[in-house]
């Protein structure tokens, strides 16, 4: 059994693969606790992700209407959302999954510190 920092070193980190991968997180429902290990590895990759050398308001595409995270959200009550760039997505999905137990919250809590410690978030 590996820890995290042995098993992020074999994760893709593209600027592509940033908004489809929280498009996935956003989609996943925290109650069900059969799909934890989906979204542990989700939370992980973007821990690796959003340390891309580019500043995230450039890649971000929810800013023009037209992204895989605003298909994913549904017209109910997250309507909210639509209107948040990525960085406050990612920002509040790490919110939500450090309220959770077991290897989430360990997973939020990296992915959250590692987009604080970046230089475009200060």
């Amino acid at each position: 059994v590996r820890g995290y920092k042995t098993v992020v070193k074999f994760f893709p980190h593209e600027v592509s693969d940033l908004e489809p991968s929280l498009a996935l997180l956003l989609r996943q429902d925290p109650k069900v606790f059969a799909n934890w290990e989906t979204r542990y590895g989700l939370l992980l990759w973007l821990s690796i992700i959003v340390l891309i050398p580019f500043d995230l308001k450039t890649v971000d595409s929810t800013m023009a209407g037209d992204s895989a995270i605003d298909s994913s959200i549904s017209s109910n009550d997250d309507n909210e959302n639509k209107k948040k760039g990525m960085i406050h997505q990612l920002i509040d999905t790490g919110k939500l999954y450090l309220e959770t137990t077991g290897a989430t919250r360990e997973a939020a809590a990296v992915m959250i510190s590692r987009l604080f410690s970046r230089t475009d978030m200060h």
